[in-house]
């Protein structure tokens, strides 16, 4: 998911995982599975060199834009959606989110183009601790 959408609208930080659930299939209030989280890692280059919130409309926030939440149990009769584990760049992929205006109606904005990126990103999700509840 984004950072931005588990992280305190002040301060960019981790909010405590007892107030983070993941909502599978969310569509007009009703939705396919409910789970709690476990834990929440943030790309630590979202949060700056020293743990704090950078700006949130800066370059750096919006190009570390993504966080991992791992649930405190799998989510029954809920399908996970395949992702890539190598995209590259000339090839496209399909950006789904809810927008602000929006928020229980999943926009589907299409093909994206892929772009070179750093492969770290992924890597500091997968590699750093998890956030303590």
């Amino acid at each position: 998911t984004a950072a931005h959408c588990v992280g305190h609208p002040a301060t960019g930080l981790p909010q405590l995982t007892d107030r983070i659930r993941f909502v599978a299939g969310w569509h007009k209030g009703d939705y396919a599975a409910l789970g709690q989280a476990a834990s929440v890692r943030l790309h630590p280059e979202y949060l700056g060199p020293e743990g704090r919130a950078v700006s949130l409309i800066s370059a750096q926030a919006i190009a570390h834009d993504v966080a991992l939440i791992q649930l405190t149990s799998p989510l029954e009769d809920v399908s996970p959606v395949p992702i890539s584990d190598a995209p590259w760049a000339g090839a496209s992929a399909r950006l789904i989110g809810y927008r602000g205006d929006r928020a229980g109606i999943l926009t589907d904005y299409g093909d994206c183009p892929v772009v070179p990126a750093n492969a770290a990103v992924i890597d500091a999700l997968v590699l750093t601790e998890p956030a303590t509840p």
